[in-house]
């Protein structure tokens, strides 16, 4: 018992000495400036990328914001950026995709929910569409109907004023 108490009071010292090392306390230091470089670097990726999609030039803007994602691959502002481009481009699977990665970073990233839900809204509309193209001619398309021009409104906003509906209100819709 004496030998592993000896031996567990030898280890710990070295222990003690190795974390209070000047080698150690170095390594603290180079991994600190390794990850402000990355932010810096981030940093100025990021303000160009700004620069060039407030610009509409989203191809340079693409360029910098997926230089982001190489330096740091689950950069939520970066993936957050390439979404609203995709979406703009029309490339909507994509565009969820890089929505859905900013979600898995940031759980309560507000705004990249309601993209992500815009989307899938987008895309149940021509599903909703499809749909009322191939079922049997008798069949009843009111609720379809419904939903279609509900999911339109909600999307476009297009609804006169004073009549307005709400996300609860569309997902009542959605409900029935």
């Amino acid at each position: 018992m004496y030998r592993v108490l000896l031996l567990a009071l030898c280890l710990f010292s070295i222990w003690g000495c190795a974390s209070n090392s000047p080698v150690a306390d170095k390594s603290l230091k180079e991994r600190a400036e390794i990850q402000n470089q990355l932010n810096q670097e981030l940093k100025a990726h990021y303000d160009k990328g700004e620069a060039f999609y407030k610009s509409g030039q989203m191809d340079n803007a693409r360029v910098e914001f997926t230089a982001m994602l190489d330096l740091k691959p689950d950069e939520p502002n970066a993936n957050y950026r390439l979404g609203t481009i995709a979406f703009k481009e029309g490339q909507f699977d994509e565009s969820a995709a890089y929505f859905e990665a900013v979600i898995h970073v940031e759980p309560k990233n507000f705004k990249a929910h309601y993209n992500l839900a815009a989307i899938r809204l987008m895309q149940a509309e021509n599903h909703f569409k499809y749909y009322a193209a191939l079922v049997e001619p008798e069949t009843d398309l009111g609720k379809v109907s419904k939903l279609i021009a509900d999911i339109d409104a909600f999307n476009n906003k297009r609804l006169p004023r004073g009549n307005e509906r709400t996300l609860e209100q569309l997902a009542t819709s959605l409900k029935k």
